[in-house]
């Protein structure tokens, strides 16, 4: 079973004000929060949902990949929470607490969208 996004949200904070008392990574622990929230909303959706939610953030970004056959689904947990889904063919979309990352087989990831405070799903 998931752990609910809101039970994670306060462990977080909770570790935060315990070992960073000052705030020093204050802005990287909330866009991995904001993040997280995002991939806890993706988590739960079947292959052909997961896809045409991505299809519509991604745009034509990465038309060709949606043309490869077949596409699988791999979602990682680590102690019942959602680290990352990768959409894997020939090429791979990398979806984890920091963003969508395109990695094609012979080259690269490059990170395509950015989740932060600005990005609506």
């Amino acid at each position: 079973m998931i752990k609910p996004f809101e039970e994670y949200e306060k462990s977080v904070r909770e570790e935060l004000s315990k070992h960073d008392p000052k705030g020093m990574v204050y802005d990287i622990v909330e866009n991995g929060l904001i993040g997280k929230k995002t991939l806890y909303a993706l988590f739960p959706l079947r292959k052909d949902d997961l896809i045409e939610e991505l299809k519509e953030i991604l745009g034509d970004d990465v038309k060709d990949f949606w043309e490869t056959t077949p596409i699988s689904v791999r979602k990682t947990l680590d102690d019942d929470v959602p680290q990352e889904i990768l959409l894997c063919s020939y090429d791979t979309i990398i979806i984890d607490s920091y963003g969508i990352s395109f990695k094609p087989e012979h080259g690269v990831a490059k990170k395509l969208r950015k989740f932060d405070k600005h990005f609506v799903l």
